[in-house]
């Protein structure tokens, strides 16, 4: 836990630390869609309802607008939560490698699973930051379910990978 809110305040630090000269079409769908849910117009754009697969990502973000009234305290606390998430990954990561190896190498596997994409995608303003450790989660999962098989491990996997793929 004490990595996970280390890794976090390093990575958050990172995206907002420095002005980007690049904004991308996702960051400005994401971040409409969660301030119009923050002020209860649902998963709406610019007013119009978006058939969205998941709304996870948006509810996970949409806080940020409940929080401040500035845009650009949004973007940083959008920011924050993004970190949050993508540091998760942690998690998953090392319960894996702990299935398999010592406990430094099972830490280390973590640690370098923040390396690049945290990094990048932490500063950007998508569902990749969900999507990554629900990816791990899946992931982790199914090595459970290989390693002996129950009804409950099943339907924890295909419920893990249903919401990978919904991100």
């Amino acid at each position: 836990f004490a990595f996970w809110a280390l890794a976090t305040i390093v990575i958050w630090r990172l995206a907002v630390g420095h002005v980007s000269p690049r904004r991308f079409q996702d960051e400005f769908l994401w971040s409409s869609v969660a301030e119009s849910l923050a002020n209860g117009q649902g998963l709406t754009w610019r007013g119009v309802p978006l058939g969205i697969k998941s709304p996870l990502y948006p509810l996970g973000i949409a806080p940020a607008y409940l929080l401040t009234e500035s845009t650009r305290t949004a973007y940083h606390a959008i920011h924050f939560i993004n970190s949050l998430m993508m540091c998760a990954v942690v998690f998953p990561v090392y319960l894996l490698g702990r299935r398999y190896v010592v406990w430094p190498l099972a830490g280390a596997a973590a640690v370098l699973a923040l390396a690049a994409p945290a990094m990048n995608y932490a500063g950007i303003i998508g569902t990749e930051a969900l999507a990554y450790p629900a990816a791990a989660l899946a992931g982790l999962s199914i090595a459970v379910l290989a390693a002996e098989q129950s009804l409950r491990r099943w339907l924890l996997a295909l419920a893990a990978v249903a919401l990978a793929k919904t991100l």
